[in-house]
């Protein structure tokens, strides 16, 4: 059923007759979705501040995830800004059981994608990305400067 989804999502259904939860995540991770595992069983959010609200998660920090921020500019997932909360990995699914996540499972993997794309397909892409690339002028010269062999962007219309 994942595969044939598209767009941007993070989702939880709930299944009151087994009394269990499937939560899914968007291939490209645009859609967050926030998980807690508390005393009290555990809280999926979209948003960490709605699991900050509840009263039941710590606000102690996540060293990894604030080095991370530190470091590369974002926090690398699954790590957040507190030690408590973790992000479902992008193209992940999991269930939820009995108040317990279960083992989080990669239903689509982007870099699994890029590094299978075919060779006819990675050369059509080149092909038509030159089109959009031309020199700075036809002469091989700039206006006003002498030719640097810069190329330009060119727009189609």
């Amino acid at each position: 059923m994942l595969s044939r989804l598209r767009g941007m999502f993070a989702f939880i259904i709930w299944d009151r007759v087994a009394k269990r939860a499937f939560a899914a995540r968007d291939p490209y991770g645009i859609k967050p979705l926030y998980v807690a595992q508390t005393s009290h069983g555990l809280l999926l959010a979209s948003q960490v501040k709605a699991l900050l609200a509840t009263g039941l998660v710590s606000h102690e920090p996540c060293a990894n995830g604030q080095a991370g921020f530190w470091l590369l500019g974002s926090v690398p997932e699954p790590h957040t800004w507190y030690r408590d909360i973790r992000a479902l990995k992008a193209g992940n699914c999991v269930w939820v059981d009995g108040g317990r996540m279960g083992t989080q499972r990669c239903w689509w993997s982007i870099s699994d994608d890029w590094r299978n794309v075919p060779l006819v397909a990675a050369t059509r892409a080149k092909k038509c990305a030159s089109a959009y690339v031309r020199p700075a002028c036809q002469c091989g010269r700039t206006p006003r400067s002498r030719c640097t062999g810069r190329r330009v962007l060119v727009g189609r219309h």
